[in-house]
């Protein structure tokens, strides 16, 4: 595939702006613990302005999959970069206690709106799984070389170190809006038509309720899985299999090279594979990876097998999951549909998972979330096999 210069540069402020909003993400735990050390807050109370942040999040996808298609994208991601810019600068000063929950909700939002523009657009690119994959190892090499980077601020006055990179990364990507498509067009022709308008996009009609609904469904159950179980699984390494926290901070560590591993299937196969095969292998990796957590005993090597196994599928489920949004709809709008569900799982995941160990244990969160992948699994398989019948039957039709 060959790319013109207006390509690579459409594609490199997408990738641009979609890191500025998706690598908070990468932070999380960093933020928890300059909240608790460096500004002297308890953990509830990190923990809370975190939530408050996810919410402004989940809010930002929820505009952008409501009223985003109808909106020139382009003027949208440079607002939601310089909220996002904006206020993670401010939260450098303003420390005390309400001025900095306004502006980590503030935070979210535009890194929701950021998120869920990126979303919709890298839906209309071509090779849409490849897409994802790549951005997805550019995330995880940016997180780990943020995180080299993190230590060097640890004798500074700066507060909160990531608030310092977060602003730097979304003050960057703010040129790149300039090269931002403007609308819903595809990057080339297609069914739905090449260079649709807005309002063309924006009346066009959702796919059929029996191949949506599938969708929606499925990201419900995984992401509800994922951003239940992933803040959790320290706590079952730590408390299920006796880890040390030297160990448990390196099989952590390890299991950013099996995402990226999972993740490169995508970049390098793209849809040659078609979706049933990569999204049905995911799934049965996923559910294995928890069933092997179940029970516990001191087997360092046993967790850090089954925590690479799960960040593996998770990696390699995105991509592919995303470019069957995309093929749904051309518009867009279910990818930002699914980027709202994710961002919305995790905030109530960790709160359902939370709930769920606190009355049966942490076997009950694995059994449930291996249960979870396995509904995932049975509601993918028809439709994809309904795509691919679709996409055939409208091959035939264009000859």
């Amino acid at each position: 595939m060959t790319f013109a210069r207006q390509d690579i540069y459409r594609l490199a402020s997408l990738y641009i702006v979609g890191l500025a909003s998706a690598i908070f993400v990468a932070f999380q735990p960093s933020l928890v613990s300059s909240y608790v050390d460096r500004l002297g807050m308890s953990e509830g109370y990190a923990g809370s302005l975190l939530s408050l942040e996810l919410v402004g999040a989940t809010i930002g996808t929820l505009f952008v999959f409501l009223k985003g298609v109808e909106l020139n994208r382009r003027k949208l991601a440079l607002a939601a970069l310089f909220i996002l810019a904006l206020s993670n600068g401010a939260s450098l000063i303003l420390t005390s206690a309400a001025p900095l929950a306004a502006l980590r909700f503030l935070a979210g939002f535009g890194g929701g709106v950021a998120t869920g523009i990126f979303a919709s657009c890298l839906a209309l690119e071509q090779n849409t799984e490849r897409h994802f994959g790549a951005f997805s190892v550019i995330v995880l090499l940016s997180a780990a070389f943020s995180y080299q980077v993190l230590p060097l601020f640890s004798d500074t006055a700066i507060g909160v170190p990531a608030f310092f990179l977060l602003m730097l990364f979304a003050s960057i990507a703010i040129p790149f809006t300039k090269f931002f498509p403007k609308g819903a067009e595809r990057s080339s022709p297609t069914a739905a038509g090449e260079g649709q308008s807005n309002n063309a996009a924006a009346s066009a009609a959702w796919p059929a309720i029996k191949v949506t609904a599938p969708v929606v469904v499925c990201a419900t159950s995984f992401f509800l899985v994922v951003g239940g179980l992933w803040p959790f699984l320290g706590q079952i390494g730590l408390n299920k299999f006796q880890l040390t926290e030297a160990s448990l901070n390196s099989a952590l560590a390890s299991t950013q090279y099996s995402g990226a591993a999972g993740a490169m299937i995508a970049l390098i196969l793209a849809n040659r594979l078609g979706h049933i095969a990569p999204l049905t292998t995911s799934m049965i990796i996923a559910t294995g990876s928890l069933l092997m957590l179940v029970g516990g005993r001191e087997d360092d090597a046993l967790f850090i097998v089954a925590a690479q196994l799960f960040m593996f599928s998770w990696l390699l489920f995105f991509p592919y999951f995303m470019g069957l949004a995309a093929e749904l709809d051309p518009f867009g709008r279910l990818a930002s549909m699914v980027y709202f569900i994710q961002t919305a799982a995790s905030v109530v995941g960790p709160a359902l998972a939370a709930l769920l160990v606190g009355a049966l244990g942490y076997n009950a969160l694995i059994v449930m979330g291996a249960c979870g992948f396995a509904f995932t699994l049975m509601i993918l398989g028809p439709a994809t096999y309904y795509l691919q019948r679709r996409t055939l039957a409208a091959r035939i039709t264009n000859r």
